[in-house]
């Protein structure tokens, strides 16, 4: 196939999204994670698009000329001319619009292999959603093919003339250009790795957000590198492996056209990109072994996974049959010395007011002195007649009645609430029998609090572990004692899918970025312990991760996990408690400035010709 071939770099572009989708469970070759990008990255940067566009037909048949022109027309011919225009690869379109498509295919084969889980709960959500989400890639793919390309004349350095009195070795590393290439590489490499990062930042809370999977989250199994998350956030350290496979793509291409005419030049590019590796893999190792607890307070806890089927959840006539369930988990053998006990996301299938709940609770809470923290769907009486349903976690001690809830303020759009239900109809007559009503969102960042031992909870339900600038909102301020993140969920909706362990990946980061340890518990998935560094927690250091699991193996079981827990007394803030993704937002301001000053060089370099704005016709004058 020519280099100038018009499928290579759509060819690159799939085979790139498959190499990103490789890095994250159930896969993990997270080493694949440095070079992923180098096949797409190649294309944006030195292809010539040809000028034939790719495909010679197009779509059809077409809309009468006389339909075409109302109004109604123009809107039915939108899909078939957006199809025209993806199809379209020829010169008629920009090089920015050719990089969009290039980058928008390597996103949406990377997302359909990354979100196949999604199949489970709806098939044509799992398109539409990776179709959504590849539009990221695409504006990567636009900045990589213009503002952020390479100049291949500012590589191209001049070949060294020797002379007697200097050989022609001595002449490559000392000319006039001799830094160059590798200052324009090591700006293309920044740039390009702060856009990434910066339409990363802004996937994690458009249109309510949906950071799954960041770049980032592909290096969960490397202990030492994401330890520097607790400064730029798991967002902040995707600027790692793409900087550094930008810089290693250059060098590899600075090489080809150095080698064998005398003309090599210094790697600074690439020393760049190994010394960058080299501080982050220093500031983890620092990190993990200085850290010391200081007047450690003990927390005995159980962890209940009743592993029910969503089939039987959902079935109001198998349903009551998940009391006794829970019941002989939470026997008072099991409880016995615990201080907490944990069950999952809405594990039972009766609402806060329902008196089922309140009897079956109390009969619980009766049999032992703990507290139990356990999902509930709240439902809130108004005055006037109406009510609120939250997706709520109550820690209750002594009787249902005196608990603490927490209202989840994250839902999943299309599965806890349709979003603009009454402002764009077609959403609820498609979704309206499906989701009847919304669940309602909370507000309140209050912290959950033990009497005995006082430990301060910072609650989070289903996917809210997931988001960082959400958790961190629980740890702002000061703490004033040990804190312990807590993480209620119910994976159930995905069956034995990858769900469960990439939804474990995403969590571990909520840890390292707070420096605070979690537990989480699952009504079926991973119920599992996770230490303030991002490692499944072992008190015996038997080299075995603390997680529920049959003998098998599977974390696919009905069970209790019982955990003791270390708490620092007075764990310190990190710097992104504190102050979030200030790193990212830099950065983001960095790409807004670039594209400001390229936007402006060309105003000013292409003359622009004046129009008349008046008279019956505009004209353009010389």
């Amino acid at each position: 196939m020519a280099w100038n071939s018009p499928y290579r770099p759509w060819i690159a572009a799939i085979l790139s999204g498959i190499l990103l989708a490789l890095c994250y469970p159930n896969w993990d070759r997270s080493q694949l994670v440095w070079i992923w990008q180098a096949p797409v990255l190649l294309v944006l940067w030195f292809y010539e698009r040809p000028g034939t566009p790719l495909f010679r037909w197009r779509l059809g048949p077409r809309l009468p000329v006389k339909l075409r022109e109302t109004r109604w027309g123009r809107i039915l011919s939108l899909p078939v001319r957006g199809m025209d225009w993806i199809l379209d690869g020829g010169e008629s379109q920009s090089r920015g619009e050719w990089g969009f498509k290039v980058g928008y295919l390597a996103g949406f084969a990377f997302f359909v292999v990354n979100l196949n889980w999604l199949r489970f709960v709806a098939w044509p959500g799992w398109i539409l959603l990776a179709a959504y989400l590849a539009i990221y890639f695409g504006f990567w793919g636009a900045f990589a093919a213009t503002v952020g390309r390479i100049d291949r004349q500012k590589l191209e350095v001049p070949i060294p003339q020797p002379s007697a009195s200097q050989p022609s070795w001595a002449t490559a590393i000392t000319g006039p250009d001799v830094w160059q290439p590798s200052f324009h590489t090591i700006w293309v490499a920044a740039m390009n790795a702060a856009c990434w990062v910066a339409l990363e930042w802004v996937r994690g809370w458009m249109f309510t957000g949906f950071g799954w999977n960041g770049l980032g989250v592909a290096l969960h199994n490397s202990p030492h590198l994401i330890q520097i998350a607790d400064v730029v956030g798991v967002t902040g350290l995707a600027f790692l492996p793409v900087y550094v496979t930008c810089a290693t793509v250059g060098t590899v291409v600075r090489l080809s056209l150095e080698f064998g005419k005398g003309a090599l030049r210094p790697r600074l590019d690439f020393v760049s990109a190994m010394c960058l590796i080299v501080l982050v893999l220093m500031y983890g190792i620092q990190a993990r072994y200085r850290h010391t607890v200081d007047s450690p307070v003990e927390l005995n806890a159980l962890l209940v996974q009743g592993n029910v089927p969503m089939s039987i959840r959902n079935d109001q006539g198998r349903s009551p049959a998940i009391l006794p369930l829970y019941e002989g988990l939470t026997t008072p053998s099991a409880t016995s010395g615990m201080d907490l006990v944990i069950w999952p996301e809405t594990p039972l299938p009766y609402a806060s007011f329902d008196e089922r709940t309140v009897n079956f609770v109390d009969e619980i809470l009766g049999a032992g002195d703990f507290h139990l923290l356990a999902g509930i769907e709240e439902v809130d009486f108004l005055q006037d007649g109406t009510y609120e349903v939250f997706n709520s976690m109550f820690l209750m001690n002594g009787s249902f009645d005196e608990h603490q809830a927490y209202q989840k303020i994250h839902r999943v759009p299309f599965g806890e609430f349709i979003p603009f239900r009454e402002s764009f109809p077609l959403f609820r007559w498609v979704l309206g029998r499906l989701i009847p009503g919304d669940y309602q969102a909370g507000r309140s960042t209050q912290r959950l609090t033990l009497a005995d031992p006082r430990v301060e909870l910072i609650p989070t339900i289903c996917f809210e572990d997931t988001i960082g600038s959400l958790t961190r909102q629980f740890v702002r301020d000061e703490p004033s004692g040990p804190q312990l993140i807590v993480n209620l969920t119910n994976d159930g909706w995905f069956e034995k899918s990858e769900a469960n362990t990439q939804h474990l990946a995403n969590a571990k980061f909520r840890c390292v970025e707070l420096k605070r340890p979690m537990v989480r518990c699952a009504n079926t998935g991973i119920t599992c312990a996770i230490d303030e560094f991002g490692a499944l927690m072992d008190p015996k250091k038997n080299g075995q991760p603390l997680l529920l699991r049959d003998k098998e193996g599977s974390p696919f079981v009905a069970g209790a996990l019982p955990v003791t827990l270390r708490l620092d007394s007075s764990p310190a803030s990190t710097i992104y408690a504190r102050h979030g993704d200030w790193f990212v937002k830099v950065l983001t301001l960095a790409v807004l400035f670039e594209l400001a000053k390229t936007w402006l060089a060309r105003r000013i370099s292409i003359p622009q010709p004046k129009t008349r704005r008046w008279g019956p016709a505009a004209s353009a004058e010389p």
